[in-house]
């Protein structure tokens, strides 16, 4: 009777387990028809989604990865897990409810796991409120079209985003930041069309190379046309560095100054070497970049390592509003259109990816294929109120980031670190006075250079910051280099 109990016990578990989404631990895993993922996922080893395959991933799912840990010894890194999509991947959360696919270890670095590759040419994937974060490249895409929206992209080794071999993926209303080496490495014929991002904190905010030819805002009507409006400023080296002989359209943005002399500076181009080709930045975006819906962006997934509060310390940004309008909607779309996102006023072609299959369009777009407009009803929507005790990322505070007291790390012992070279990056959240609440390695190079680098960090003192008059919490990065 003992034995049976047990029995009913363990059943019961795993049953409830899978039906509630409690939490999975994979291995290593091969995908050849649909897998559903929900709650909290733990990698251990790398997972595949083969050509005809489905990964489909519910709002508010975890997937954190062992660091440093491949029980496949398969992919691009035999250390470490990865997720390769060579089918096709549905991640759509939301605005309230995103999917984060991290790192597991207690003080996440970069390069903890490798990334997501897509290589779907036929197909593309969809990813939506998604974070993507401790990886070596958060995404690489390569021969494939995906669209990515509404997602945060941070805190890789390498890049946030590789894009290779003719991929024309379609990245709109994304943030890019503090990525180790680039926001967004484009290579080998990539073409990815960029709308209504922001590029900031990266070491370089993209970086073309070869026959590659990014489109960041193209006004004239035809094909390529791109309203733009992406935020490139506050990378460390340059903004933009084109390494290829193509020229580079890029009309419409911002770049944290209106002179273009003083923006031409993080650019690098033909001006530059003439070899290359030529950025073409005119003309700038006019009006000022639409900070509000990044930071509602950023709400709730902070580095801090305690979720923000949810209880908002400054009156509603906004009154009630009524909306009542048809919209033409495509595969990888519909969920912008429905939960009211910045996608709406992106020209009609720019949203629009290649026809899904009817079962994968279902899932990713909640219509079928034969019913293609979508009324939506009269109601009445309230803008959500910035929480004011979220830890701000520093690009958005009304004065930016201000250091009042700087410190260098002192080597008192040269001989433990004889021919070690490079940089460690600290990542700290700054209190409301200006004064180091906690500091972390996201970029390590030895345990000595590590510890010199938070104790010098931690004496930093900054400017107090504010959002619009109201004094935050904000983080940013700190590099030293060795």
């Amino acid at each position: 009777m003992k034995r049976l109990f047990i029995l009913i016990g363990f059943i019961s578990g795993t049953l409830y387990s899978s039906a509630f989404g409690q939490s999975k631990v994979i291995n290593g895993l091969d995908i050849k028809g649909t897998e559903h993922w929900s709650g909290k996922i733990t990698i251990a080893g790398d997972v595949l989604v083969e050509p005809r395959a489905r990964l489909v991933i519910d709002a508010g799912t975890v997937v954190s990865f062992k660091p440093n840990s491949d029980l496949k010894r398969s992919g691009r890194d035999k250390t470490r897990s990865e997720i390769i999509v060579r089918g096709v991947l549905i991640a759509r959360g939301s605005i309230n409810s995103k999917i984060k696919f991290t790192s597991q270890a207690k003080k996440p670095q970069m390069d903890d796991w490798y990334g997501i590759t897509i290589s779907n040419p036929r197909h593309p994937s969809v990813l939506d409120y998604v974070v993507v974060e401790y990886a070596y490249n958060g995404i690489t895409i390569k021969k494939s079209n995906p669209q990515i929206s509404n997602s945060q992209i941070r805190f890789n080794f390498n890049a946030g985003l590789s894009i290779e071999i003719g991929a024309k993926p379609k990245l709109i209303g994304n943030i890019i930041s503090e990525n180790g080496y680039a926001g967004i490495i484009c290579n080998t014929g990539a073409k990815p069309i960029l709308t209504d991002n922001m590029i900031t904190r990266n070491d370089i905010g993209i970086i073309i190379f070869g026959t590659a030819q990014p489109n960041l805002g193209s006004l004239a009507p035809g094909a390529d046309h791109n309203v733009g409006r992406n935020g490139l400023f506050g990378n460390r080296t340059y903004n933009i560095h084109n390494h290829s002989g193509e020229d580079i359209k890029a009309e419409n943005n911002s770049w944290g100054s209106k002179k273009t002399t003083a923006i031409k500076t993080t650019i690098y181009d033909n001006e530059d070497d003439r070899k290359y080709g030529l950025v073409d930045i005119t003309p700038i975006m006019g009006s000022r970049l639409q900070m509000d819906q990044k930071i509602m962006l950023s709400q709730g997934t902070t580095a801090s390592g305690t979720p923000a509060s949810r209880k908002p310390q400054a009156p509603s940004v906004g009154k009630p509003i009524v909306k009542k309008e048809t919209q033409q909607v495509a595969s990888g779309v519909a969920g912008s259109v429905r939960q009211g996102t910045l996608a709406r006023n992106l020209p009609k072609k720019a949203l629009q990816p290649k026809k899904l299959e009817s079962d994968t369009l279902r899932l990713a777009a909640g219509i079928t294929a034969k019913s293609m407009t979508v009324k939506l009803p009269e109601v009445k929507v309230k803008k959500p109120d910035i929480d004011y005790n979220q830890v701000f990322l520093d690009v958005f505070l009304d004065k930016g980031r201000k250091v009042v007291k700087k410190v260098q790390p002192i080597i008192e012992h040269p001989d433990r670190v004889r021919n070690a070279r490079g940089k460690v990056i600290v990542h700290v959240v700054v209190d409301r006075q200006g004064k180091i609440e906690s500091a972390n390695i996201l970029r390590g190079l030895n345990s000595y250079y590590n510890q010199l680098a938070l104790d010098a960090a931690r004496k930093f003192i900054f400017l107090p910051g504010t959002v619009k008059g109201i004094p935050v919490r904000f983080s940013t990065s700190l590099v030293f280099e060795f």
